[in-house]
């Protein structure tokens, strides 16, 4: 079974000094080349999960199979002007010009070594922060609410990148949202949770075949996801997240 694991979080408990419980029997897999999307309200407790299971990855409570994992925060991590190929030269210069081309090449910044991105562009920050991540060697990507702020037709450009990239390459992507839509949209599974403390409510396996966003949000099958998953999540009078 653990090969096809890249990550197994099992029972994983953390308290505060005061000993109030942040994260309460966490326990969920993630299979490679997959993405696992933790939807759950904003506030409840999704970045301090996904920085845990990054930095204690090799801990008792949390298994890492794969060979690196990235962290990508929600506000950008890429200096100010700076040109792409000097980003990716911060991280490691230990990489030769080709090998910087096929990975810009792979996240659509073919052509941009030389540029100087615009911090406001939030989906040309993000492909770069892809980018410098797979120069790493980085197999799993823990992505933290990144897409809450992007325009819509960035967030569906992206969405196809993520799939495509998962289809040409051995690659997995964990995501944590409080969107409701793109999490249905970009995942194979969601886990839902809930914060105070942060707690794994159900996981629901997503089955839509379309490899392009766009078919996927006209699909009747996406419709019938969301509604299905809408009667579900009634049950747990879940607040504070984008539909």
């Amino acid at each position: 079974m653990t090969d096809k694991l890249i990550l197994n979080v099992n029972n994983l408990n953390i308290a505060e000094e005061n000993n109030s419980t942040v994260i309460k029997d966490l326990t969920f897999k993630v299979e490679k080349n997959s993405i696992t999307t933790i939807f759950a309200p904003l506030g409840s407790g999704k970045t301090t999960s996904l920085k845990i299971i990054n930095e204690n990855r090799y801990s008792k409570n949390i298994q890492f199979f794969g060979k690196r994992s990235f962290y990508i925060p929600q506000h950008s991590i890429i200096p100010n002007n700076l040109t792409v190929k000097n980003v990716i030269k911060l991280y490691t210069d230990e990489v030769h010009d080709k090998k910087v081309k096929t990975i810009l090449n792979l996240v659509g910044l073919e052509g941009y070594e030389n540029h100087v991105p615009n911090l406001e562009s939030k989906g040309f920050l993000f492909r770069i922060a892809l980018a410098v991540g797979l120069i790493l060697n980085a197999d799993m990507f823990l992505l933290d609410d990144v897409f809450l702020k992007m325009k819509n037709l960035t967030k569906i450009e992206i969405f196809n990148l993520l799939l495509n990239l998962k289809k040409r390459i051995d690659i997995t992507f964990l995501i944590a949202s409080s969107n409701y839509t793109d999490s249905i949209l970009v995942s194979d599974k969601i886990v839902f949770a809930k914060g105070n403390p942060f707690e794994k409510l159900f996981e629901e396996k997503i089955e839509l075949k379309d490899e392009n966003v766009q078919l996927r949000l006209q699909s009747e099958l996406f419709l019938k996801i969301k509604d299905d998953l809408n009667k579900k999540l009634s049950d747990y009078n879940l607040r504070d997240f984008v539909l």
